[in-house]
């Protein structure tokens, strides 16, 4: 019932303004639920997207890492800039020697890398990304690095990622069978 004026009008369930009005309020209800379900998808997708962008990054910042290391330590005597490109979210990257405690500029960060020396001690990590909770790769192993030589005052040795660019120097001296980095 719908009251007009001083008049009451009964309005049928199949008359043409019973439908309009409950037609009309439903294609509206309707529509908004799927903008906002398309809005929310959208939000989702792009997301993925941008989180599959930095861990790609991150990927390559391994392998080129690993790739300029190994180049090094095949070489009698080198030294080498390294830039590296890594997600915002990164602030610094560490080398630590696991079997030893943190101590030095870094302590903090290297209380908070030691977790995992506790979960797997048999991978021996030295490469650590930090904070790890903004990281997919969160710790590796590069292999002719020398830890022990690096982390002699700091362990952690870490490097600041400032605005996601990094540069490291690779280097090698004659008769040296590692290689650091600084």
């Amino acid at each position: 019932m719908v009251k007009r004026g001083n008049k009451v009008v009964r309005l049928l369930p199949n008359s043409k303004r019973s439908q309009q009005i409950l037609g009309l309020s439903f294609g509206v209800i309707f529509s908004i639920i799927l903008i906002i379900f398309f809005i929310v998808t959208a939000i989702m997708v792009i997301k993925s997207f941008l989180n599959t962008r930095d861990c790609s990054q991150e990927g390559m910042f391994v392998d080129r890492l690993k790739t300029n290391v190994q180049d090094t330590w095949n070489s009698g005597h080198t030294s080498q800039n390294f830039p590296g490109v890594l997600p915002s979210g990164i602030k610094y990257v560490c080398f630590m020697d696991l079997s030893r405690s943190p101590e030095g500029d870094y302590e903090d960060i290297g209380y908070d890398l030691s977790i995992y020396d506790k979960r797997d001690p048999s991978r021996n990590s030295n490469t650590f990304f930090y904070p790890s909770k903004e990281t997919c790769i969160k710790e590796k192993i590069i292999p002719h690095i020398d830890v022990d030589k690096i982390t002699e005052t700091d362990n952690p040795y870490c490097v600041p990622v400032r605005k996601g660019k990094v540069t490291l120097v690779i280097e090698k001296t004659s008769g040296s069978g590692l290689v650091t980095v600084s």
